[in-house]
């Protein structure tokens, strides 16, 4: 069983979270990388320990799962009745990990959480005619480049994820929870930003871990990369590239691929029988059939001819005697 690379790769490492870490985040825009980079891989080591634990306990069940057949079963015929078995305890594991997934979300929506980095809700204090301070709690809101803005208060927005220019202290308090797509910012490819750090992370693509130039763009943003010495080149991700979100992979439990390994001979020996037949079919020439009906033709000629002398005979004689029989019961 293998997950999805980057679940071991240096992107899912405390080493590559930590150097994306910034002590100050909450003071970048919701939509900007550096206010959840650190947090979206944390979450994304996460979920990978977590797959590897259901992955690892799906094992132990399919190795303890006997296989019973009534009739000793040929190799195709096993390999698939294991197949089938094996997609089932896949499916169970998948439903696991959705289900966990799903109850995080409806828990976080439900009881409105709020995030630390000023996503999904933005609280102010300003001055009041009544008291000297007062608090204010704004729901933010997304822009996405088609220019139809989502709060999160009702909806659930999701925009490109973008690296903007610091956020000026004196801007309206407006600006701030009103996070836009930006013409002078650049963007991550394969990421997003959202109302948490967990709906941006589920529908990423990664596109960026798979670019050089991407990566290390990153270095003019995250200081504390440069420390880290990372070969870029070996760096990257290097499987092929499938189009498809975290969300996406998270339904196949970040499975990227299952081979599984069936030894027929084992089976066989556990399951042998005491002896085996086996029928042979062959399709009859053209001569060999002509005669063998010449054959059978002769052998039933020369049978009628001494049976046929045979009852006549026979049935000659049963006459006679009948005559004879009848004549003598005439005489008295």
């Amino acid at each position: 069983i293998k997950l999805h690379p980057v679940c071991s790769s240096r992107f899912a490492s405390q080493e590559w979270i930590h150097a994306l870490y910034l002590s100050n985040a909450s003071r970048y825009r919701g939509s900007d990388f550096r206010a959840t980079a650190s947090s979206q891989f944390e979450i994304l080591s996460s979920f990978c320990s977590l797959a590897q634990d259901i992955v690892n306990h799906t094992e132990n069940d399919v190795g303890s799962n006997e296989f019973v057949t009534i009739y000793l079963l040929p190799d195709i015929q096993v390999q698939y009745e294991l197949n089938v078995i094996i997609e089932s305890f896949k499916k169970s594991a998948s439903a696991r990990m959705i289900m966990f997934l799903e109850y995080f979300r409806s828990t976080i929506r439900g009881n409105y959480l709020i995030s630390a980095l000023n996503t999904n809700l933005i609280v102010t204090l300003k001055p009041h005619f009544i008291a000297d301070q007062y608090l204010y709690i704004y729901s933010t809101a997304y822009t996405p480049a088609s220019g139809n803005t989502s709060n999160c208060g009702e909806h659930n927005p999701i925009i490109t994820a973008t690296l903007n220019p610091v956020i000026n202290e004196s801007e309206p308090v407006f600006q701030r929870f009103n996070f836009e797509y930006l013409p002078n910012s650049t963007i991550v490819n394969g990421f997003f930003a959202g109302c948490t750090p967990l709906e941006a992370l589920l529908q990423s693509t990664f596109d960026c871990l798979y670019e050089i130039k991407c990566l290390e763009l990153l270095l003019d943003y995250f200081p504390r990369l440069n420390h880290l010495h990372i070969n870029w080149t070996n760096s990257t991700l290097i499987s092929k590239q499938q189009n498809l979100s975290f969300k996406d992979y998270l339904n196949n439990l970040l499975i990227e691929e299952w081979s599984p390994k069936t030894d027929y001979s084992k089976y066989f020996d556990q399951c042998h029988p005491s002896f085996c037949t086996y029928t042979t079919t062959h399709r009859a020439k053209f001569i060999y059939a002509t005669t063998l009906f010449i054959s059978l033709y002769g052998g039933l000629v020369m049978i009628l001819r001494l049976t046929t002398s045979f009852i006549v005979n026979t049935s000659s004689k049963m006459r006679h005697r009948l005559r004879n029989r009848n004549f003598n019961f005439g005489m008295f």
